[in-house]
């Protein structure tokens, strides 16, 4: 359930990043790719960063659970007994 939350989190963001870029000034047609750094910077350096921070902390999350689950199993087994 946090994961999810965290994704949803990382997508809205990577939608304000858009949004912001959006607002600033269009250049001229004859600029360069890099002549924006700041679309370069709110469409695809932030959600790169995002997307990569959600997936580290789900794994992380999933790694926890998978350590919890052999001790849930002891706990559960020792209170059968």
């Amino acid at each position: 359930m946090a994961s999810t939350r965290v994704i949803c989190g990382a997508i809205a963001a990577m939608a304000l990043s858009h949004i912001v870029a959006g607002m600033f000034e269009t250049p001229s047609t004859g600029a360069g790719v890099l002549h924006r750094p700041v679309d370069l910077v709110f469409n695809w350096i932030v959600p790169a960063l995002l997307l990569w921070a959600a997936a580290r902390y789900t794994q992380r999350v999933a790694d926890d659970d998978d350590q919890e689950q052999p001790a849930r199993a002891r706990a559960s087994e020792q209170q059968t007994r």
